[in-house]
């Protein structure tokens, strides 16, 4: 049942039982708080705080799927100092597979793509340097 009847008060309140209405939910009023361009970077600096919030990753996604010009939070995203492991690029990345492509422009894109193909190259760089060999614990998936 993805929905259930609680009364409070004597009142019928129906709520949504299933996650995915919360999260969709969420994401609606962060997109309508977005389009108000005067509270754009207060939402930004509370969103750049939890940007890895297992907790915001869905609503993150749906987000960028509502907002009309979803490349402004992707600049964002690349502005914000990213860490070792990438995560700010793996993020939008995705968000970028979750938005409408065409309020994505073509400049952006080859930008993603340069960001991108630098990284695969600085992998294949590491491997050829034997850095991999050398300090396995820098690449222990369980260590990070």
């Amino acid at each position: 049942m993805l929905i259930t009847v609680r009364t409070k008060k004597g009142q019928h309140i129906i709520m949504p039982r299933h996650l995915a209405f919360f999260e969709y939910g969420f994401a609606r009023k962060l997109a309508n708080l977005w389009s108000d361009e005067q509270r754009r970077e207060g939402i930004w600096e509370d969103l750049h705080r939890n940007l890895h919030n297992e907790y915001l990753h869905e609503p993150l996604l749906l987000f960028v799927g509502l907002i009309d010009y979803p490349e402004t939070f992707f600049n964002k995203i690349l502005e914000a100092k990213d860490d070792i492991c990438h995560r700010n690029t793996h993020l939008l990345c995705e968000a970028m597979v979750n938005s409408d492509r065409q309020l994505i422009s073509k400049e952006f894109n080859q930008k993603i793509t340069n960001i991108l193909m630098e990284l695969w190259q600085s992998s294949i760089n590491a491997k050829s340097q034997n850095i991999w060999r050398e300090n396995p614990a820098l690449f222990d998936s369980e260590a990070i």
